[in-house]
């Protein structure tokens, strides 16, 4: 009974390890953004960076694109405010220079998230849409935030892109081998206790 109740501490212990993960980034600029209450879309955007374990590839690597679910009460795309759960945000590589070719990540802004206005010091207005999205990244579990930037200059923002824009998805990739050495590490440990255990009784 004491090695069972042992085992469970032991694992209960261990499991905030399995969150150690490779991170993903991916970069994009450019595309159509509309919006209004139905929510936001983005396509053509150009995913123009890429970075894993490995140094940043930079270039035109594919394309990012997204679409949110309806937005909240009291919310407008003039001046902001949140969008709820749903939608979809999918990473497509065109296989340069060593990055995949097809779907990197699809996922869903399983949080909903925010639409801001912000005026800057040089007086043009930024907006920031900005979501926790979970899916799969070349067959791995991943989440991590998203974020888009849109300048639109002195104007508001009224349904279609007006002015440059620019977003970032930074995702937590488990890794199979990190996970693979940690169930590893827990066998010899629980062989090591149970060892221990027979020597004391």
């Amino acid at each position: 009974m004491k090695s069972k109740l042992f085992l469970l501490v032991v694992l209960a212990l261990a499991l905030p390890l399995a969150a150690f993960a490779d991170t993903e980034f991916f970069a994009s600029s450019g595309g159509t953004l509309t919006g209004d209450s139905a929510g936001f879309v983005l396509t053509g955007a150009e995913l123009i960076a890429v970075q894993g374990a490995s140094n940043p590839i930079i270039g035109d690597l594919g394309t990012i694109a997204f679409t949110t679910n309806v937005l909240g009460s009291y919310s407008n795309v003039a001046y902001g405010g949140t969008f709820m759960p749903g939608g979809t945000l999918t990473v497509t590589g065109n296989g340069t220079d060593g990055v995949g070719t097809g779907v990197l990540f699809t996922g869903t802004f399983d949080q909903g998230g925010t639409w801001t206005l912000t005026t800057l010091p040089d007086g043009t207005n930024q907006y920031t849409l900005s979501g926790e999205v979970t899916g799969q990244a070349v067959g791995q579990s991943g989440t991590g935030q998203y974020m888009y930037y849109l300048n639109t200059g002195t104007t508001t923002f009224t349904g279609s892109t007006a002015g440059t824009s620019i977003s970032t998805t930074a995702l937590s990739v488990p890794e199979p081998c990190e996970l693979s050495l940690l169930g590893t590490g827990l066998l010899g440990l629980v062989g090591a206790i149970r060892r221990k255990m027979k020597v004391q009784g």
